[in-house]
């Protein structure tokens, strides 16, 4: 059975139909180039098939994802696929950690934050980079990946940057509360501007690194200290 049409697509899917050619299994580093495009293509399925139609396409967890895959190109791999992905999310774990602290005095001083799928918190918007990206060119990738607002016109590498709990955040100050549009995707399900001063009263509602971004933003007597 052809791979895409086993997940419910037609062999024309893009990322499905091409993803025969970037695979290779030879040495760990080829095998984590390889989920990388597996998982590219999963989220790919998820974001714009499942999502949509979900009466019509599978639910599908990444790993069943890669068994499928490894099914139809690599069938003696098929069985390593739990410790393939486990062996990439250990990989990513290690990988540099970017984003961008957004904020605005407009209306008070207010912060933008993003709820992550399955999560209750509002969080800031980061991401791992990826292999040959710099720091800033990640954190704009992310931020754009998450939030669905492209600042690239508005950054530079002069930019004001802190290190919060692993992550490396570039500030960005903003004139007003851009409008942010409903935005969704697999991994995110909110976009919101959060004000500062509930960040720090109601710490249970956000992750420790927004509580400490806000922390960082402003001085005792709640004033902007950067």
């Amino acid at each position: 059975m052809d791979c895409c049409s086993c997940l419910g697509l037609t062999p024309n899917t893009p990322k499905l139909s091409e993803i025969k050619y970037k695979l290779c299994f030879d040495t760990e580093t080829d095998m984590i180039s390889s989920v990388k495009h597996v998982e590219h293509a999963y989220w790919d399925y998820i974001d714009n098939y499942y999502g949509v139609s979900p009466n019509k396409y599978r639910y599908f967890k990444i790993t069943q994802f890669l068994e499928h895959i490894l099914g139809q190109y690599y069938p003696d791999l098929q069985e390593q696929a739990f410790n393939m992905i486990r062996t990439y999310s250990k990989y990513k774990k290690s990988l540099a950690t970017d984003g961008i602290i957004l904020y605005t005095n407009d209306r008070g001083l207010h912060l933008l934050l993003v709820r992550v799928t399955g999560s209750k918190l509002w969080s800031m918007p980061k991401g791992k980079r990826e292999i040959g990206e710099d720091s800033l060119t990640c954190a704009v990738r992310e931020f754009k990946e998450e939030t669905g607002i492209d600042i690239s016109d508005s950054v530079n590498n002069n930019m004001k940057s802190v290190s919060i709990i692993k992550t490396n955040f570039y500030i960005l100050e903003a004139d007003h509360m851009l409008t942010v549009h409903l935005y969704h995707s697999n991994e995110i399900t909110g976009v919101r501007w959060m004000p500062v001063k509930e960040i720090l009263a109601k710490p249970d509602n956000f992750s420790k690194q927004a509580y400490h971004v806000g922390r960082y933003l402003i001085d005792g007597d709640g004033n902007l200290k950067i």
